[in-house]
């Protein structure tokens, strides 16, 4: 049988292209749909913390397979784990769609978030496999650039497609954009399966091993846990923020797609300023760091206060974003930085450590409740 192949001088953009396709659709399962929290829970008969919970389950699946799938894309090949990956998203997205059963959905939901850790597993590190260094770092940027910006138009975007569609008519969209992009993943993406006379069983020993001189780091965990911390409050707001702003206050689903853009604004912007800092990073993480702790606070005494006036609440809450956008992807970096175990180990830690907290960040908005 043959394969469809494209020229290799093409390879470095078309594949890049498809898997950024490919990812947008993954991260919008989360934030495309926030809008349609409220429709989810009418439409289920659902309370609103079981609605939320919606959001909470896809990270609880992002959490809990990136330690396994590391060792196993490297053993198998990337390609056949990221293929994989987007047949079970789309399956598992199409569900979300038709079925009427909440504990069919939330099912659905998990199997959404497990795919997620073959991006970075995966199509990331074939990424640097395929280009060299100067070729990975130009693409990886405009690569993340997009990624960036899923939250802040993602809810925008689906507040615009909730006038035209309901929830259900999101999830067959994301199903159909997902179905394109793997299919194109299969045309561009290499093999990277390690060379028969070089390929062994995996050493789980040996795995377990570097996981743990990882996890006993402590510069690692000194930049991983606040960056953990800073994600879990942004989760907990993304959870919260459909039924405080259009359940509760009663605005319209087009005004809470900008609010969440402007907001989302803010940690943009505060990505970007950090490249006026490079030399003072130590001290921009510090001060940033006491920065987002006192905007977070302010805007949680003024939720509990006074929620009638959301825009004091979205004033502080995007002086948190900015001030977080300012030291988030330092402390990424610094934390990979931090120890010399293999990248795709650290990787693996550090992104279930993200998904884990953004998960209890969503569980946690589960217990806010808002009194009329």
């Amino acid at each position: 049988m043959t394969k469809l192949s494209i020229p290799r001088k093409r390879m470095p953009l078309i594949f890049p292209i498809a898997l950024i396709l490919y990812e947008l659709p993954l991260y919008f399962a989360t934030n495309m749909i926030l809008p349609a929290l409220p429709q989810i829970s009418q439409s289920f008969s659902i309370k609103t913390n079981i609605a939320k919970l919606t959001v909470a389950i896809w990270f609880l699946g992002a959490s809990c397979f990136q330690v396994i799938l590391g060792p196993l894309a490297d053993h198998l090949g990337r390609r056949k784990i990221l293929l994989t990956g987007g047949v079970f998203f789309i399956a598992s997205t199409v569900l979300c769609a038709v079925t009427s059963s909440i504990g069919v959905f939330l099912l659905a939901r998990f199997i959404q978030g497990c795919v997620v850790s073959s991006i970075l597993v995966a199509g990331y590190a074939t990424i640097h496999k395929l280009m060299n260094s100067e070729q990975a770092i130009k693409t990886l940027s405009w690569m993340g650039s997009i990624t960036v910006l899923a939250p802040a138009i993602g809810p925008l975007l689906g507040s615009f497609l909730l006038t035209w569609l309901n929830w259900r008519g999101l999830f067959f969209l994301l199903a159909a954009i997902a179905c394109i992009s793997v299919i194109l993943l299969y045309i561009t993406m290499p093999e990277t399966v390690i060379k028969i006379k070089e390929k062994k069983h995996i050493s789980w020993h040996k795995v377990i091993k570097e996981y743990k001189s990882v996890l006993i780091n402590k510069m690692f965990l000194a930049y991983t846990l606040p960056f953990c911390v800073l994600f879990a409050v942004m989760m907990l707001w993304d959870t919260l923020s459909p039924f405080y702003l259009i359940h509760w206050l009663g605005l319209s689903i087009i005004l809470f797609g900008c609010l969440q853009a402007i907001i989302y604004a803010g940690f943009i912007i505060g990505t970007n300023l950090v490249r006026c800092f490079i030399p003072k990073l130590d001290q921009v993480i510090r001060h940033g760091l006491k920065a987002s702790a006192v905007f977070a606070s302010l805007t949680a005494l003024c939720f509990v206060l006074i929620p009638q006036h959301f825009k004091i609440v979205i004033f502080f809450l995007s002086l948190f974003m900015l001030s977080t956008g300012l030291i988030f992807y330092t402390l990424h970096r610094k934390a990979i930085e931090s120890s010399n175990a293999s990248s795709g180990i650290k990787m693996a830690i550090f992104s279930s450590a993200m998904n884990l907290f953004g998960f209890l960040g969503s569980l946690l908005a589960n217990t806010i409740h808002l009194s009329n």
